[in-house]
């Protein structure tokens, strides 16, 4: 089963590719995503969906406080966020 997680402190000039590469190392990876703002600008943090949970704490065990791009890398579980959600 899929299991996202919040990656934060990224450098502004990290790229995707960057991220995808660096998590694949702890397992598959199916979709690694760097947010931005409406110019473009990279917000600094992305979320990485990785195919089991099994892989995603070994992510977070290898990576949550690694320095990377000059950065120490924040990474946790994402947690869904309700302030958005719509209700019917």
């Amino acid at each position: 089963m899929p299991f996202k997680l919040y990656v934060g402190n990224l450098s502004f000039d990290t790229i995707q590719g960057e991220i995808q590469k660096l998590f694949s190392m702890a397992g598959a990876v199916i979709e690694a995503s760097i947010m931005h703002d409406k110019l473009g600008n990279n917000l600094s943090f992305a979320f990485v969906t990785m195919s089991s949970e099994n892989e995603a704490n070994e992510a977070t065990r290898r990576f949550n406080g690694i320095s990377f791009n000059g950065r120490s890398l924040l990474v946790s579980e994402a947690r869904q966020d309700t302030r958005f959600r719509h209700s019917r």
